[in-house]
């Protein structure tokens, strides 16, 4: 759960999102210029928030919220345009797990949906309602004719998910990040005009 309870403000709108994905590994060379490779299994996520130009008053409402989190010190939930909405036809359906699953795990089943449903389009994210970290699909995920389906994402669990009342959501997925940076800096422009761009990593 993220330390501040209020999610970032999303009014007024980003202009843009400069989004990555990092996967911390080690890569060693040979003499002979083998490249060996391994990673520790996991993966987060990195973003860049940019604003259109602001009112002076708009810029104070979003300073206002970051100095909650007293610059990398309190988490907090983001919802990100686009990226944070699933593309599949039938996003809103519930999907809970089937069984329990172990930190590490990189499938998991999930089941209480119609055969045919669309769960997970390739590509978007997700997350377990009793669970911080966002996942990535692998693959467009369908629901078979016993109202199940297997949903493979990218990195590993990184704590245990418990079935029975959890679900899959799919639809305004939170990101918990902090401020990257211990700086922030805000742009006052003559005319009242106000430049801002945050620098967030999500954290679990």
């Amino acid at each position: 759960m993220a330390d501040v309870a209020q999610t970032f403000p999303t009014s007024p709108g980003f202009q843009t999102v400069d989004f990555s994905t990092v996967t911390p590994g080690i890569t060693t060379e040979t003499n002979s210029g083998k490249l060996r490779r391994s990673n520790f299994g996991h993966s987060y996520y990195t973003f860049t928030v940019r604003y259109p130009s602001l009112t002076y008053d708009q810029a104070q409402t979003i300073q206002g919220y970051i100095n909650q989190t007293q610059g990398q010190v309190n988490s907090f939930e983001i919802v990100l345009p686009k990226i944070s909405e699933s593309r599949a036809n039938n996003a809103s359906a519930t999907a809970t797990l089937l069984t329990d699953y172990n930190a590490g795990a990189r499938r998991v089943t999930v089941t209480g949906l119609s055969n045919g449903d669309e769960v997970l389009k390739a590509g978007d994210y997700f997350k377990f309602s009793n669970h911080t970290k966002v996942y990535q699909t692998v693959s467009t995920v369908t629901a078979n004719a016993a109202g199940q389906a297997d949903i493979d994402f990218g990195g590993m669990l990184v704590s245990t998910v418990y079935s029975g009342n959890v679900t899959v959501d799919r639809s305004s997925v939170p990101f918990t990040c902090v401020i990257e940076t211990e700086n922030v800096d805000v742009s006052y422009n003559a005319g009242g005009i106000t430049s801002i761009a945050l620098e967030m990593r999500e954290v679990w």
